[in-house]
C-alpha cells in the first residue's frame, strides 16, 4: 500500500513531498529513513561527545567562578583591614561621636565641646514686595485658594474656666479687602460669641493682631473652612501673647488698687521712690496705662526736689521694652517704698519692681502679663507671589543678573518667578542653598558649608544689571534699612580633646584631632564625651564568614560533581577527572596548612576556631569549613595581632591556598588550560559533524532518488504489461 511521508534532516536540505509506493507497494520512505539511522551512528557518537564537552566547558566555568570568589575572599581576610577594624563608642553621643580607621591604635580619649559650627544665612531684611493693608484684596495674598469667587472661614472663641468652645462660619469673597474682613472678624467676636465684647483688631505693617478680653482664648479656622485666609496671613498658627504693652491698663496688668485697711477702692493711690535723702510721690490713676506710669516717673525722677522730685538729672529715665520697665541714667540707689500706699506692693507685684535699693538699672524681675490675650500673626504678608513672574510679583523690568559669592545669577523678569529663582541658585556654584518662606515673605540664603564665612550679594550693576538682589531685600550694601540683608554669621566649632588647648573647626567633623579617628561633634553640654576605640569583632567575624561560604560553596560543587553513587550507579560527570578531584585535595590541604614561623599560639586556622568541625564528629558531618564564632572572638580579643599574623604570613594557610587559586583561575592556568582545550575540540567536533551531515543528506538524496527510479521503472513496466495484456485479450476475441 502506497503512503504519503514527509522526510526531514538536521542538515540544511529542504523537506521533500514524497508519495510512495505507488508503483511497487512498497514504503520506500520508511525504507530510506531507517537506512539513515544506521547511517547515523557515527554522527549520533560525534553529537554526544560534543555536549559532553559543552557540559564539562560549563562546568568548568562554573568551578572556575567559584575558585575566583574564593580567591577574592582569602585576599581579602589577609588585608590587615579585614580583622583589624575598630570601633568608636561614646559614653555621651549628644557631644560627640566618632569613626575610626582599620588599624588605629586602641585608645581612648576625652572631648569638650564648647561651640559647634554653623552655617552662615542671609534673610530678607523685610517681607518682599509691597505688605498688605487695608486695601488689598484677598485675591492678592499670595497663596490664597480664592482667586475668583468665595469661601468659608471659622471664626471661634474658648472659655479658660469652662473649656466651653464656640464658633461662627463666616463666608469671604475673593474680591474682600483686609480691611473689611477684619472688620467682619472682629463684630463676630464681640456682637455673636463673646458674651460683652471686648475684643480688638489692627492690622499693621502687613500682620494681623486680635485681642480677646480676659477669660477667653480666640480659635482661627476650622476643619471645614474652603478658604485658606487664616493659614496664608499666618494667623492659623498664631499663638496667645499675654505679654502686656504700653497701653495696657494697670488693672489689666493684675494691679489690685483696693485699700486692704478698709476695702475700699483708693482714692488717691500713690508710688513712692526714694533715692535714700529725696523722696518722690508720684499720683497713680486707677485706669491708667502702663505708659502713663512710664512718663510719671520719668518726670518725677528729674524733677527739682522742690517740686517733689528727685533732681537725678536729665538721663534718668524710665522706658518700657518687651514686657519690663528700665530705670537708668543715675547715680547711687533707688527704692520702691513699701508702706501702706503700695495696697499691699499689688502694684510693684504687678509690675514686677523689686522693694529694695537697687542701682542702675532697675529692671522688672519678669515679663509683665496682662489677663488680655493677643494674637499677632506669625509672620507679616506682601503680594510677592513665589510662582508670579518677577515683573509682576516684584515690578522688575528687564533681564538682569546679581553675585553670589562671586558667582553670577542670570534672570528675566516676564519669564523667571522666585521660585525659579531659587532652583538656579542652589543649582549654582554659589555654594549656598535659597529658600523662599511664602509665610514670613523672606529670601534666605544659607552656606552649604559651616564655619564663619559671610556671604556675598550684590546686584552687579557695573554689567547695568538691575535690581534684584535689592528687591529680594538681601543686598549687603548701602541702601534703605528694609532692604539691608540680615546675616547671621556661622561660627567656627570650638573644642578640646584630652582637657588640652581649646581648637578651632570650622567643620563639625574633625579629621586632624586623633590619627585614624573622625570625631563628629554634635552638641555643646557642659560635660565631656570619652570615645573609647576598641576592637570590632563585628566586621571581621563578616569577613571570615566570607571567606567560610566562598569556600564551602567551590568544596560543595566539587563533592557533587566527582561523587560515585553505587547503590544508584550513578557517576558525577567529574568523576575520576583527576584535575578537578584534585581541587578538593588541594583546598582541605590548604587550610590546614600550619605557619610553622610564627612564634604565637596562634599557628593554624583550627587554632583560632576555623576547622573541619570539632574533633570526635561523626563521619561524613566534616566535609566542610566551620567557624567556631565565640572561640575565633575570643582569639581575636586576646591578640589581634596574632590572628592578622597568621591570615596574612607568607606560605601561612591563606598564602598556600591564595597561591594555589591564583594558579588555578589565571589565564594560563589549569581551569583555563582545560577550557582552551574544550573550545578546540569543540571547534574540531563541530566541523567534523558539519561534514558528515554533509555527507549523510547526499546519502539520503541518492536513496531517495534510487527509489524514485525504481517506482518511476516498475510503473512503465506495469504499463507495458496492461498494454500487453489487452492486445492478446483483444487478439483472441478475434
Amino acid at each position: 500500500m502506497g503512503t504519503v511521508s514527509s522526510s526531514s534532516s538536521s542538515s540544511s536540505l529542504q523537506s521533500q513531498f514524497q508519495v510512495t509506493g505507488l508503483a511497487s507497494g512498497l514504503d520506500t520512505a520508511s525504507i530510506v529513513e531507517k537506512l539513515m539511522q544506521i547511517e547515523k551512528r557515527p554522527l549520533s557518537k560525534l553529537q554526544g561527545a560534543q555536549t559532553k564537552l559543552q557540559n564539562r566547558k560549563a562546568g568548568l566555568t562554573e568551578i572556575a567562578s567559584k575558585l575566583s570568589s574564593l580567591r577574592s575572599a582569602t585576599s581579602t581576610l589577609m588585608l590587615s583591614t579585614a580583622t583589624q577594624t575598630r570601633s568608636a563608642t561614646s559614653t555621651n553621643t549628644a557631644v560627640a561621636t566618632a569613626t575610626v580607621a582599620a588599624n588605629t591604635a586602641l585608645q581612648a580619649f576625652t572631648v569638650n565641646v564648647s561651640q559647634l559650627a554653623t552655617r552662615t544665612t542671609l534673610t530678607s531684611g523685610a517681607a518682599i514686595g509691597t505688605l498688605i493693608a487695608d486695601a488689598t484684596t484677598v485675591a492678592d495674598v499670595p497663596g490664597t485658594n480664592l482667586t475668583s469667587g468665595d469661601g468659608t472661614i471659622t471664626v471661634g472663641i474658648r472659655d479658660t474656666l469652662t473649656g466651653v468652645v464656640k464658633s461662627k462660619v463666616l463666608t469671604i469673597n475673593s474680591g474682600d479687602q483686609m480691611d473689611s474682613v477684619k472688620q467682619a472678624v472682629e463684630d463676630t467676636l464681640n456682637l455673636v460669641l463673646l458674651p460683652s465684647g471686648g475684643a480688638t483688631s489692627s492690622l499693621t505693617n502687613g500682620q494681623f493682631s486680635f485681642t480677646a478680653p480676659a477669660g477667653y482664648e480666640l480659635i482661627f479656622g476650622g476643619p471645614n473652612d474652603t478658604a485658606n485666609f487664616f493659614a496664608v496671613t499666618n494667623l492659623a498658627v498664631a499663638t496667645a501673647d499675654t505679654v502686656a504693652t504700653s497701653t495696657t491698663t494697670l488693672a489689666e496688668a493684675g494691679w489690685n488698687f483696693i485699700n486692704p485697711s478698709t476695702g475700699a477702692a483708693a482714692v488717691s493711690p500713690t508710688l513712692t521712690l526714694t533715692d535714700g535723702t529725696n523722696t518722690a510721690t508720684i499720683p497713680i490713676s486707677t485706669s491708667g496705662t502702663i505708659a502713663d506710669v512710664i512718663a510719671d516717673i520719668t518726670s518725677y525722677l528729674q524733677a527739682s526736689t522742690g517740686a517733689g522730685g528727685l533732681n537725678l538729672g536729665p538721663n534718668a529715665t524710665a522706658t518700657y521694652s518687651n514686657g519690663r520697665i528700665t530705670i537708668s541714667g543715675y547715680n547711687g540707689a533707688l527704692r520702691f517704698t513699701t508702706d501702706n500706699t503700695q495696697y499691699n506692693n499689688s502694684l510693684l507685684n504687678a509690675l514686677k519692681l523689686p522693694t529694695t535699693a537697687t542701682t542702675t538699672p532697675i529692671t522688672s524681675s519678669g515679663d509683665i502679663t496682662t489677663t488680655t490675650r493677643t494674637y499677632t500673626a506669625t509672620a507679616a504678608v506682601t503680594t510677592a507671589s513665589a510662582t508670579a513672574t518677577l515683573d509682576t510679583s516684584l515690578g522688575l523690568a528687564g533681564p538682569g543678573e546679581f553675585r553670589i559669592n562671586g558667582t553670577i545669577i542670570t534672570w528675566e523678569a516676564e519669564t523667571d518667578t522666585l521660585n525659579s529663582i531659587v532652583s538656579r541658585i542652589n543649582a549654582s556654584g554659589a555654594g549656598v542653598l535659597a529658600s523662599f518662606d511664602p509665610l514670613t515673605g523672606k529670601m534666605t540664603l544659607q552656606n552649604r558649608s559651616t564655619g564663619a564665612t559671610a556671604i556675598t550679594i550684590d546686584d552687579n550693576e557695573g554689567n547695568g544689571s538691575l535690581d534684584l538682589a535689592n528687591a529680594l531685600k538681601l543686598t549687603d550694601t548701602a541702601g534703605s534699612p528694609s532692604d539691608l540683608g540680615v546675616t547671621t554669621l556661622g561660627q567656627n566649632a570650638r573644642y578640646s580633646i584630652n582637657g588640652g588647648a581649646v581648637q578651632s573647626s570650622t567643620s563639625n567633623t574633625v579629621t586632624r584631632a586623633i590619627g585614624g579617628v573622625t570625631v563628629n561633634l554634635t552638641g555643646t553640654l557642659n560635660t565631656t564625651a570619652t570615645v573609647s576605640i576598641g576592637q570590632d569583632t563585628t566586621a571581621a567575624v563578616a569577613n571570615v564568614k566570607t571567606f567560610v561560604t566562598a569556600y564551602n560553596e567551590a568544596l560543595k560543587w566539587v563533592q557533587d560533581n566527582t561523587k560515585i553513587d553505587a547503590a544508584t550507579r550513578t557517576r558525577g560527570p567529574f568523576a575520576g577527572d583527576a584535575m578537578v578531584e584534585g581541587i578538593m585535595n588541594r583546598l582541605r590541604a590548604a587550610v590546614n596548612t600550619a605557619a610553622s614561623s610564627l612564634t604565637t599560639a596562634y599557628k593554624s586556622l583550627p587554632s583560632i576556631g576555623l576547622s573541619s568541625g570539632a574533633v570526635g564528629s561523626a563521619v561524613g558531618s566534616t566535609t566542610s569549613l566551620v567557624l567556631d564564632e565565640t572561640k575565633f572572638t575570643e582569639a581575636l580579643t586576646a591578640n589581634p595581632d596574632a590572628v592578622q599574623s597568621l591570615f596574612g604570613v607568607s606560605s601561612g594557610p591563606l598564602d598556600s591556598l591564595k597561591l594555589y587559586l591564583m594558579n588555578a583561575t589565571a589565564f594560563s592556568g589549569m581551569l583555563n588550560s582545560s577550557q582552551t582545550s574544550a573550545d578546540t575540540q569543540l571547534r574540531d567536533l563541530d566541523r567534523r559533524i558539519a561534514d558528515m551531515q554533509m555527507r549523510l543528506d547526499d546519502k539520503q538524496a541518492s536513496l531517495q532518488r534510487k527509489y524514485s527510479n525504481l517506482e518511476s521503472t516498475m510503473s512503465k513496466l506495469q504499463a507495458q504489461s496492461s498494454s500487453l495484456s489487452a492486445q492478446l485479450a483483444s487478439l483472441s476475441k478475434n
